[in-house]
């Protein structure tokens, strides 16, 4: 599953020519909420 993630962060970075610093998971099906 990192590597699907890190591909996909990759892609949005080429796509918007953005440079993404920090990425994290959150929300409620992230901690069982």
């Amino acid at each position: 599953m990192k590597a699907t993630i890190l591909k996909t962060l990759k892609k949005i970075e080429l796509d918007y020519n953005v440079k993404i610093l920090y990425a994290c998971e959150s929300g409620s099906r992230a901690w069982d909420f």
